[in-house]
């Protein structure tokens, strides 16, 4: 298989990184300490439904066609990259094509990182992380679109994989955690509530 690395576009201008990074942090905020990630935060936004998936290929957490589908049909030509973790002298931003090609190219380019895939002001966000799930939310037209599936069937998928799938106690607990939170405690939230994927606080 071949990857379009060409067909990522680095933001490099320090103002524009500022302003998707601004952006962003509407929906998704980090923490660092001493250049390494410690949290990432979800913030809960009005309409919005937030789904937690199985990290099946890093940020291509759904079958590749399906994602290729719902672009489409929303009409959104050019995506968002943005890594969660310090990055260094390597860029934390790009723009994306909406196609599973540069989508791969990007899982390929960020494997070992955190980030995030969105679109808009963000109009929907995907988070994908390293501990063995990624975040899908948006509003619920889009997430079940995107998912291929209805939001209690995208649930049930996850509590499925965390009870069945190998891994060690510590991680199917935090995968418990997870899916607690985002099954029963967004949807409730007041919008603007922080919810801590990461390391919940004490």
């Amino acid at each position: 298989m071949s990857y379009d690395t060409n067909s990522l576009r680095p933001i490099s201008d320090p103002e524009e990184v500022a302003k998707v990074n601004k952006n962003l942090s509407r929906v998704v905020r980090r923490a660092t300490e001493r250049q390494r990630l410690i949290n990432i935060s979800l913030i809960k936004r009005e309409g919005w439904v937030s789904v937690p998936v199985q990290r099946y290929s890093h940020i291509i957490c759904m079958e590749q066609e399906q994602l290729q589908r719902t672009f489409i049909a929303r009409r959104y030509r050019k995506l968002l990259a943005v890594a969660l973790d310090p990055m260094g002298m390597r860029p934390s931003v790009y723009v994306v094509p909406a196609t599973t090609k540069s989508i791969e190219a990007l899982n390929r380019e960020w494997f070992s990182f955190n980030c995030t895939l969105f679109a808009g002001q963000p109009d929907w966000v995907i988070i994908s992380t390293d501990s063995e799930f990624d975040v899908v939310a948006g509003p619920a037209d889009f997430v079940r679109q995107l998912l291929d599936c209805e939001i209690e069937e995208a649930f049930l998928r996850f509590q499925t994989f965390v009870t069945n799938y190998p891994m060690e106690e510590q991680m199917r607990k935090h995968l418990y955690f997870v899916y607690d939170l985002l099954r029963y405690n967004y949807p409730s939230a007041e919008v603007g509530f922080e919810f801590h994927l990461i390391n919940p606080p004490i």
